[in-house]
């Protein structure tokens, strides 16, 4: 998948609203291409949580979101995984962000492990984690 830190959102909302040079354009950003799985285990590993370390084959996601589809049916509640995110979490894709560091050079994306430290430590503090 591709993450970036709604921070470099932000400054390259306001780059673009700011610049004359950019009009009608359409910008892809993405600070880092990573799989569920390694996005999964850093985040466990800022929380000081053991990392995931089963692997979810198709068939076992298949199951689950078929599980989940039931379930809600019977609970009335939606499915915590639906056929969609089981297929979008399989999804191997990745993204090309230079477009908007060829307006702007000086533009840089936030580190994932910086985003996710400030994350982490902000979710721990406001719910005691």
């Amino acid at each position: 998948g591709c993450f970036v830190d709604v921070m470099d959102v932000i400054r390259a909302i306001i780059l673009l609203m700011e610049t004359k040079m950019v009009s009608a354009e359409r910008f892809i950003l993405s600070g880092a291409n990573l799989s569920y799985k390694e996005l999964f285990t850093r985040i466990a590993v800022c929380f000081h949580k053991k990392p995931p370390h089963k692997k979810v084959t198709p068939v076992l996601a298949a199951l689950v979101w078929r599980w989940e589809a039931v379930k809600g049916w019977i609970t009335k509640k939606d499915p915590f995984i639906t056929k969609e995110t089981a297929r979008t979490a399989a999804a191997k894709v990745s993204f090309d962000n230079r477009k908007l560091q060829r307006f702007f050079l000086n533009f840089e994306y936030t580190p994932l492990e910086q985003s996710l430290e400030r994350i982490c430590r902000e979710l721990q503090t406001k719910y005691k984690l």
